[in-house]
């Protein structure tokens, strides 16, 4: 698990990924597509996917690792809620899945984990 969760406790954990629904995609399955607008915040359990900013490559993603915050903080990001990136999974994966409510749900009830997803949609959008 990236480091943004792993200062949770035990039981924070097991209530946070009770909160997540688990997807498994395939090779190639496209999880995100720019330009569209963005309800759910994945997390990336297994496997790797490849994220890409107007048809190219910037990087891949692996386990631990999330995306999908910055259409679900467009004050942040300026997204307009639009997702500002694509990404495909690369090989079989696992995500787990959450939609805006409880990513806001996350964001207030976990003020470190929020404050890290917060710091890194900063860091992306240079705001």
């Amino acid at each position: 698990m990236t480091a943004v969760f792993e200062e949770l406790g035990f039981w924070q954990k097991r209530n946070f990924y009770r909160m997540l629904e688990e997807r498994h995609v395939s090779t190639g399955e496209e999880l995100m597509t720019q330009g569209e607008l963005g309800d759910e915040f994945m997390i990336l359990l297994d496997g790797q996917a490849a994220v890409t900013v107007d048809g190219e490559q910037i990087k891949y993603v692996g386990p631990g690792e999330f995306f999908g915050e910055l259409a679900l903080l467009p004050e942040i990001s300026n997204s307009n809620g639009r997702r500002l990136a694509s990404v495909v999974a690369t090989e079989s994966a696992t995500v787990g899945v959450c939609g805006s409510m409880i990513f806001k749900h996350i964001i207030d009830s976990y003020p470190r984990v929020g404050g890290r997803i917060i710091a890194q949609a900063w860091s992306i959008t240079g705001n």
